[in-house]
């Protein structure tokens, strides 16, 4: 009986699976993301992952048709500096 579905139902069979696969993906990504927001001042460090993310200074930018802040980093992992 299953041989006798037109090509239309094999499709959308289909294409409802590859849907249902993407969202238990994305679900299975979000839920393993591990984020976090913190202000530092100039001085102040931040453990992520492995290093150490030292502030050491925030600029004002003037672009041609922008104003921004750049922020200026060190990065260090186990007391010696990364990249």
């Amino acid at each position: 009986r299953l041989g006798g579905l037109p090509r239309g139902a094999w499709g959308m069979t289909l294409a409802h699976a590859g849907l249902g696969v993407f969202v238990l993906g994305a679900c299975f990504e979000i839920a393993a993301r591990d984020e976090g927001a913190r202000a530092l001042s100039i001085g102040q460090s931040l453990q992520v992952g492995g290093y150490s993310l030292r502030l050491d200074d925030v600029r004002d930018v003037d672009g041609p048709n922008y104003l921004a802040e750049r922020a200026v980093l060190t990065a260090t992992r186990d007391g010696a500096q990364a990249c």
